[in-house]
């Protein structure tokens, strides 16, 4: 099972949840369902993480074939 991902920093804090790419760019417009669920899960309190896992294929098992149709994308649709 490859577990390769998109290396990134993400930073929540009460006020906003934001993803940083390894060289300090924004990606946060990128991973909108990241944010989401980081929202949920870190209910308003401050928190970092380093690099988000991988999306999961129709098993559940991480993906890196899905991860590269996305890593570029900026203005991600539903789809």
């Amino acid at each position: 099972m490859k577990r390769d991902g998109v290396r990134a920093i993400a930073h929540a804090t009460p006020a906003q949840i934001s993803l940083w790419s390894r060289n300090l760019r924004d990606i946060t417009g990128s991973y909108p369902e990241i944010i989401t669920a980081l929202a949920e899960i870190t209910e308003g309190r401050t928190m970092r993480r380093r690099t988000p896992p991988p999306p999961p294929d129709y098993r559940g098992a991480p993906s890196f074939s899905r991860l590269q149709q996305r890593m570029h994308v900026q203005r991600p649709t539903r789809r």
